[in-house]
């Protein structure tokens, strides 16, 4: 969930801090598709590239229709049917390609099924993203995958993701979730940004859209296992900003990780994170 509030800080380093001015928040400082991002998609995964990561594992590519030009396209890497599956929503830099191939490696301890999928205007998913459309595409993807799993699916989302996570876990039965580098709300993130010495001189407005996320709302009836997975050094988020997602999360089946040093992208290259994701997927403790 990279560039948040870039807007608003430029606006303050360029305006004279002896008078108030006002910053309106809308949704395209927090959603950056590849038109924005200038990200060029490299060679898509194949089921070769994925046999030399991890053998006796497939690719297979996935499609949902949602309107008559539009679908929702993603990846997945089957290994057993019956084996637990994760469904991975990544942040705002993500694409199912690179994500997938990253992930197969950081798992292999353990080995699940997982399924990810473009968002709207990145990668494999062509359109225009709003934050309802990734609401109501978060949902779909779900419903689609867990018609079709057998075992266990379990939501691992990341900075982005964390909130699409966060909107299922209000909306459907899940049976686990992942959340890395996560926050609550994002005026709580703007809060987060914006300098101290900036803080008297500066009102803020917020688009009605931004304050459709609310993860500590959308943790605060959730009583299946949880992972919260904290950066110590997450320059986007704050540390506290995780702490208060797991904080609210009732369920007793919940653990923290705080990574030491930990930033607000590449933690599940960490040892630690990855001993604590395969002893979630695994039902087993640490």
């Amino acid at each position: 969930m990279r560039q948040i509030h870039t807007t608003a800080i430029a606006l303050l380093m360029a305006s004279s801090l002896s008078a108030c001015i006002s910053v309106n928040v809308d949704e395209k400082q927090f959603i950056r598709p590849d038109k924005l991002t200038g990200y060029q998609r490299k060679a898509p995964l194949t089921n070769e590239d994925l046999q030399k990561i991890k053998p006796n594992t497939q690719l297979v590519e996935k499609s949902i229709p949602v309107e008559a030009e539009l679908s929702l396209n993603g990846l997945q890497m089957r290994v057993d049917g019956n084996s637990p599956t994760i469904l991975y929503f990544g942040g705002n830099l993500s694409h199912a390609d690179e994500s997938l191939k990253s992930l197969v490696r950081q798992t292999s301890a353990c080995t699940p099924n997982i399924v990810s999928f473009d968002y709207r205007g990145y990668g494999r998913t062509k359109g225009e993203p709003t934050i309802q459309s990734l609401q109501e595409d978060a949902l779909r993807i779900y419903d689609d995958v867990r018609k079709n799993t057998n075992g266990k699916l379990y939501l691992h989302g990341q900075s982005l993701g964390s909130f699409m996570t966060g909107y299922i876990m209000q909306n459907r039965s899940v049976d686990g979730v992942i959340l890395e580098a996560t926050a609550t709300t994002i005026p709580d993130v703007v809060d987060y940004k914006t300098p101290w010495y900036a803080v008297p001189f500066v009102r803020f407005s917020f688009e009605p859209s931004t304050l459709l996320v609310n993860n500590a709302k959308a943790v605060s009836q959730f009583q299946q296992k949880s992972l919260v997975i904290v950066g110590e050094n997450d320059d986007l988020f704050g540390p506290e900003l995780g702490k208060k997602v797991f904080d609210a999360i009732p369920s007793a089946k919940k653990q923290l990780v705080l990574v030491k040093n930990g930033p607000h992208s590449g933690m599940m290259n960490k040892a630690e994170v990855q001993r604590a994701f395969c002893s979630f997927i695994n039902d087993s403790p640490q």
